[in-house]
Formats: structure tokens, sequence, C-alpha cells
């Protein structure tokens, strides 16, 4: 007691005289003597023998005031930090502001995709009825020829494909005139002007049924036939700046592969259910009855729904504000600093030159880059056989199925519910195959439910990379030749559908999971380049489908339904044999590999830290697009 007694009053010697700071500091001094507690210090060194908060010491040693070592506070005295706030359903990207835009997307997506799905069943519908009225009101003598008049039909549903894919490739081949900014304003200003000028000529489509009786068969005809070119036109304008809008939303380096996995199976399952409702809602459209003497107004009405499903679905692209202005990447420059922009070219020899050198550009770009260019080798492939295979050659498959065994869905037919549902979807332009339609929704349906569990499946096998993955997806994506095979040959209406939904469930995953790769892909490149890519891509796979839509409608439309399966069952093997082959002609053995594991005593990375760089990052590193 005495040496603490002398301890504190040494330390305040000096009090009375000392200043304000000075005081403070005796006075603390004096009252960790007395308590027989160093004082604490700022030094590091001094850190660990500051006393606790709010403790003086253990008063429990013989001298009731000795000074113990202090140790860190016990396990069960921190404090636990929050448990982490469960993601909610609606939460598929982390950055509120990308959930947002996506969840927008999805809305206008919906729209769209209400209207789109009907026309799809709508279109034959539509020209068989201009067809058949136009013949009728100008007192043609085909109009009474059943067999004249299917011909006719079928020359004119091949003329209207073909115009389409003109149009649209004269649309890829002139959309560097509409990207000039677009490093500036993004693509929303595009895709917003395009869908409303589109929305437009469909309205004027819609518009000419009833005006069939003021034109000659020809000129009612050639009317319809520009009205498609140009709307065609739109669409692929609105088609390329739609895939750079999501390749924003989506592919950014920002975005894990598990949140893009999500986003496109939420996308690939609301585009399968507005395939099965739209067309029973269509089904029931067709059947309206004829209305001032012109039969099919059903077709009319789709394309007047059509075009104001396109026009909102416009204003809702409108309000996202990720898919307008400049990248945020490219924000991040320096004050001061500008992008360089390549002067506008002057005259019409100037920007023909112009067009002409960003296809090369962007085919360029395509056959240097191993991914993108084994998917144009497919996408043509598919596009030589896919498109007269759906519109020409499946229809009349299943129409004469439904003929030889009139009654194998009649006891389906029958059934409160699914019978009204079956009725519906047989009474659309293009009959029983409506159901093939709805059948391959239900396996697109239930490939984005499996996706998740497939791939963790797969990952315990060794598939640990989004590039591995697409191995045993290839593998599954192949079966759908054996499961044609075996289509062609099923003797029944109800086989033939079930095994065409197997064939879409089993190509699902693959689609799902090259959908989120190529987002990834052209993430890291600008804008005006994946405009580039996005356009070359679509000019060469409509040169493909242009051709085979020629042959199959004029140079062989005698051959029979068994050839031209046989020629379709030879396309889909090989296409088989490149599913197979797909994922080594895609990505390096490095790509598919896993990343190595860091070492035990390696630093954290920063929270700001890329991803590692790699062949499926950086430069080289889009959603399918709808027709």
């Amino acid at each position: 007691m005495a040496s603490i007694q002398l301890a504190a009053s040494k330390a305040v010697e000096g009090l009375s005289k000392a200043s304000g700071d000075s005081a403070s500091s005796k006075a603390s001094a004096q009252f960790s003597a007395l308590i027989a507690e160093p004082l604490s210090s700022p030094s590091s060194t001094d850190e660990a023998l500051a006393p606790a908060a709010g403790k003086m010491g253990d008063l429990s040693s013989p001298s009731g005031l000795a000074a113990r070592t202090l140790s860190a506070p016990a396990a069960e005295d921190k404090a636990e930090p929050p448990s982490p706030k469960k993601a909610g359903i609606t939460q598929v990207f982390k950055d509120p502001e990308r959930n947002k835009a996506f969840w927008r997307y999805v809305g206008g997506y919906s729209i769209f995709l209400f209207g789109y799905e009907m026309y799809v069943v709508g279109l034959p519908y539509l020209i068989s009825a201009i067809t058949r009225n136009s013949l009728s009101e100008n007192h043609d003598a085909r109009a009474a020829d059943q067999e004249a008049l299917k011909t006719l039909v079928r020359s004119n549903r091949s003329l209207a494909r073909i115009a389409h894919w003109v149009a649209q490739g004269v649309s890829y081949v002139t959309i560097p005139l509409f990207t000039r900014g677009i490093e500036k304003d993004g693509p929303k200003k595009w895709l917003v002007r395009s869908m409303l000028g589109r929305a437009a000529v469909l309205a004027g489509i819609a518009g000419l049924f009833f005006a069939t009786g003021l034109l000659s068969v020809t000129g009612s005809l050639w009317v319809f036939l520009g009205l498609v070119a140009l709307q065609s036109f739109f669409q692929g304008v609105a088609v390329t700046f739609e895939g750079a809008a999501t390749t924003r939303i989506m592919g950014d380096s920002t975005v894990t592969s598990e949140e893009r996995t999500k986003a496109n199976s939420i996308l690939t399952f609301i585009a399968a259910i507005f395939a099965i409702v739209a067309p029973v809602i269509a089904g029931q459209i067709a059947q309206i009855g004829p209305v001032m003497g012109k039969t099919g107004v059903g077709g009319a009405v789709i394309y007047s729904i059509y075009a104001g499903t396109i026009a909102l679905a416009a204003l809702v692209y409108a309000s996202i504000k990720m898919i307008g202005g400049a990248k945020k990447t490219d924000a991040a420059q320096k004050p001061g600093e500008e992008t360089a922009q390549a002067p506008a070219p002057k005259g019409i020899g100037g920007t023909l030159k112009g067009l002409w050198q960003s296809i090369k550009d962007g085919t360029k770009i395509v056959v240097k880059d191993r991914f993108l260019r084994t998917l144009l080798l497919m996408s043509m492939v598919t596009s030589l056989f896919s498109d007269p295979l759906v519109f020409n050659v499946l229809p009349e498959y299943i129409e004469g199925l439904v003929a030889k065994n009139p009654g194998s869905i009649g006891a389906i037919m029958n059934i409160p519910g699914l019978g009204w549902i079956l009725k519906s979807l047989t009474a659309t332009p293009m009959g029983n195959f409506a159901m093939m339609m709805v059948m391959a929704s239900v396996g697109s349906i239930v490939a984005s439910l499996l996706i998740k569990p497939l791939t963790k499946l797969f990952q315990k096998f060794g598939f640990k990379t989004d590039e591995a993955l697409t191995i045993p997806f290839y593998v599954l994506a192949a079966l759908e030749a054996p499961l044609f095979l075996l289509m062609i040959n099923t003797p029944t209406m109800l086989g033939a559908v079930a095994l065409y939904g197997l064939q879409s469930l089993v190509v699902g995953f693959i689609g799902i999971a090259i959908q989120g790769l190529y987002q990834k892909n052209l993430g890291g490149q600008k804008d005006e380049n994946v405009n580039k890519i996005l356009a070359a891509q679509s000019l060469l796979g409509i040169a493909a489908a242009i051709v085979s839509t020629y042959v199959y409608g004029f140079v062989l439309k005698d051959i029979s339904i068994a050839t031209s399966l046989t020629i379709a069952a030879i396309a889909t093997g090989v296409m088989a044999l490149l599913r197979l082959a797909a994922p080594f002609l895609s990505f390096s053995k490095a790509s598919r590999r896993p990343p190595a594991e860091p070492a035990a005593d390696a630093p954290a990375p920063p929270a700001h830290a890329k991803p590692p760089s790699g062949d499926h990052h950086g430069p080289n590193s889009i959603l399918s697009t709808h027709l």
C-alpha cells in the first residue's frame, strides 16, 4: 500500500500549476496507479495491455489490487455478426440496379411473347385468308379449284418467308448506320424506335386484309410482301439491338455464372409458358366467322394484337436505364477524355464501303473466336433445315398421321379442360402441329427446371467450369438424332408428339448453357463490335435460310414427305456429330479445366478484384434471337 501511495503522489506532482491537458493526463496517471492498471497507449505494442472496456482489474488476487494479464474476450462474449439476409425469390442478381433492369426486361419480353406466339400460328392463316379473299373478290377461277388454291397458298407462304429473310439480311448489312454514337447512347434508342416502327407496319398488314377488294390479286400480294419485308427490316434492327441490350444486363464481367444461368432459365421458362398459352388463345380467335364477306378475320385480329404488344414492350424497354447511355466502364474514363470515333463516311460510295467494312470486321471477329466460330457453323447447318422442316415438312407429316388414325386423340378430346385446350390448339391454321409446338414448350419448361440440379450432378463428376459443363449437355443434345428417327417411324399422333417433346428437352439444357456463355463472351466487347458480331452471324445464317426455303418451296416441292423426312433425319444426324465435337471445337483444354486452388497462406483478394482472366474472360470471352 505504501508503494502505491508513493506512486500516486508522484503522479500528481505539480497538478495545481498544470494546464488543462496536462492536468487531465496527471489525474489519469494517478487513477491508473491506484487501481494497479497500466495506461492504454495508442501504440501498437501497448494495445494488448489495454484494459477491457468497463472492467477495472482482477480484485481476487491476494493483494486485491494486483494487475492481471489481459486476454482476448471469450468467444461467447463476442457479438455474433448478423446472418446474411436470405435472397428473395425475385433476386436474380446481387446488384440491385441490374436486378431491377432484368425484371423490367422480363416484363417487356413477356408482353412481346404473348403477341409473338400468337403471330407464329397466325402468319400462315393470314396468308391463306388474304390469298383466298383476293381471288374471290376479283372473281378469279382459282378460288373454286382447291388444288390450284393450295398450290398458290404454298407459293405465297414461301415468298413471304423469302421476303422476310431478304429484308432481315438488308437490315443486318445496314446496322452500322444505326450504331453511330452507340457508345454514348447505348442500344436502347434504336431498340425502342425499331420496335415502334415495326408495330406500325404490322398494323398496316392487318389493315391490308380489309382492303384486298380494292386491289388486284397480284397487287394485294405485292403490297403484302412489301409490308412483310418492311416489318422484317425493323425486326432485324430490333433483334440486333435487343441482343446488345441483354448483353449489357447479363453479359457484364461482374455477373456470376449462377446468376446468368438463373436469368436464362427464367427467360426460357417464360417463353415456354407463352408458347403454350398464346396458341390456345389464337385458336379461339381463329374461329371468328366471316366479317363483311371476308373469311379468316382471326388472322387480321392476331396481327393487330401482335402490333399492340410490340408497341407496349417498346415502352417498357424505354424505361430500362441500364441499356441506355455509355457503359459504366466507359463512363469511368478520365475527365475530359473522349472516345475516338471514326468520321462518318461521305456520299453513297463511302457509306457502302463502310457497311461492307463493318460486315468484314464482324466476320473476322467471329472467325477468329473459337466459340463464336463453332456456333456459326452449327447455326448455318440448322438454318439449312430447320425453317422448311418446321413450316413445311412436319405440319404435313402430322396431318398424314391424323388422317391414318383419325381416332388416335379422340378419347383425349373428351377429357374436361384438356379436351378444350386440344380443340383450341387444333383449330389453329397449323392444325395438329400446334400440339407438337406445345410439347416442345413443355420440354423447354422441364429443362429450365432441371438445369440447376443437373449442373450440380455433373460438377460432382468433374465438370467444374461452364466450358466443361457443355460436354455432358452437348451429349444429351445429340440424343435428338435417335429420338427424331423414332418419331418419324411412330405410327401414332400421340407417340410423335411425345417424342418431339423429348427432343426439345434434351436440346433445352445446352440451349440455356450456351446462352450464358454467349452473353459472357460478348460482355467484354465494345457496343459497336457486339452489333457487328450479331449482324455478321445473322447475315450468314439468313443466307442459308433463304437458300433452303427456296429449295424446299420451289425446287423440291414435288418430293414426298417421306423423302423430306429422310433428308431432315440426315441433317439431324450431322447436327448430333457436330454437337459431340462442339465442346472441343469451342474451348481450349485450359479453359475447360477448373482454376487452380489458391495457396493456404495466400492473402484474400480485395473486394473489387475481377475474376482471373482466361479464354472465357476478357475481350474474346447472347440471347438466342427470335424471328
